[in-house]
């Protein structure tokens, strides 16, 4: 399991440097806030596979962890 959630992480990884890059060609700020949100849900998901693999054997710290990273991604992704 642990192998499969690595390159998982690694697919995400690839992924959030192909937003980096999408953010920087756009030109409309329409598209740049939503490339920004999408850049937000997968750093939470791979937040979420980083604590599921660290706390494995203690599901309730991870959940408690995940749940104050995650809750800051996901409800203030546009603030500074």
């Amino acid at each position: 399991m642990s192998v499969i959630v690595s390159q998982f992480v690694n697919l995400l990884a690839a992924v959030l440097l192909m937003l980096a890059f999408a953010m920087i060609s756009q030109r409309r700020i329409l598209s740049l806030i939503q490339l920004f949100t999408m850049q937000g849900i997968v750093l939470v998901l791979a937040e979420l596979l980083g604590g599921l693999q660290f706390f494995a054997g203690e599901l309730v710290m991870a959940s408690e962890k995940i749940a104050r990273c995650s809750g800051q991604r996901i409800r203030f992704p546009w603030t500074n």
